[in-house]
């Protein structure tokens, strides 16, 4: 198995599921069709007391993230249910670019039409959230169901709902699918804590030479062609080998503005520094 070294550790790709839930049942991150790219769908259950953290102050303000994007949620009438005559939804998570305007939906989930009930969702308008040192989009969903004469339905379900893979704040957090041997990630606000990046360079090299990162391969130089913006979603070939059995390999990006180019951090006893960018050989 191939690993993904980020700025603090490894970093393990949670894939998400492929199958929807099963009809009767609360809808959940399987039935939702995620279409911008990178984005993942996690949940967890609402806690009984809700803790004074930000996602539960309940603020009302509509959230932006890193790059500079306006988040929101809609619900929009898609038809009837034929089973009993029941309204039909689809609720669109989107962001609105402040500079040009234009919008960009980021998901969507539908209301399932059953035999004799409708699975269906509702959203907390004053519970939305970004988390914007891990870009990640958290807000309140509660899982309902309608339903005519003669269905049965579960109870409401109120779940606290989360998007990963948008611009974080600092890191380089990787996601790697092995189906199409690439890595990805969305640009920092401040990669490394820099301004901005000018460019990136992706190493590869094998756990066991660690932490000698003079053993490291070039992967991909000096990508993109022009300068990154923040939240741009960049893919990059894995042309790393397979690791023989018991043995793993680690993927690492620098970034690089100006004369100035970093890699991660690194903890020597109680003390965390940046690594020593002069033990990368030259990327080219």
């Amino acid at each position: 198995m191939k690993y993904s070294l980020t700025t603090l550790g490894i970093c393990f790709l949670i894939v998400l599921p492929i199958s929807a839930s099963q009809p009767g049942q609360p809808l959940d991150c399987s039935d939702w069709t995620i279409i911008q790219p990178g984005i993942t769908c996690g949940e967890a259950d609402f806690p009984p007391v809700c803790p004074g953290n930000a996602i539960c102050s309940k603020t009302g303000t509509p959230p932006m993230d890193n790059a500079q994007h306006l988040f929101g949620i809609r619900k929009v009438n898609i038809g009837m249910c034929a089973a009993f005559g029941s309204f039909f939804e689809r609720m669109d998570v989107y962001y609105v670019d402040l500079y040009s305007g234009n919008e960009t939906i980021v998901a969507t989930l539908a209301d399932r039409c059953n035999l004799t009930t409708v699975d269906s969702e509702d959203w907390d308008p004053e519970g939305i959230y970004f988390d914007s040192l891990n870009g990640k989009l958290v807000f309140f969903l509660r899982m309902k169901c309608r339903t005519g004469v003669g269905g049965v339905c579960y109870p409401d379900e109120k779940h606290i709902v989360s998007f990963s893979g948008f611009a974080p704040l600092l890191e380089i957090v990787q996601s790697y699918d092995p189906n199409i041997a690439s890595l990805e990630f969305a640009v920092p606000a401040l990669p490394e804590g820099l301004p901005f990046a000018n460019h990136f360079d992706s190493y590869w090299g094998t756990v066991d030479s660690l932490p000698d990162f003079t053993q490291s391969h070039p992967m991909s130089c000096s990508y993109p062609a022009s300068a990154p913006v923040i939240g741009d979603f960049l893919t990059v070939a894995d042309t790393s080998p397979t690791p023989p059995l018991g043995h793993a390999n680690y993927i690492v990006v620098a970034v690089t503005h100006g004369t100035d180019r970093r890699y991660g951090r690194q903890l020597t006893g109680s003390t965390m520094t940046g690594r020593n960018p002069a033990l990368l050989p030259v990327c080219e």
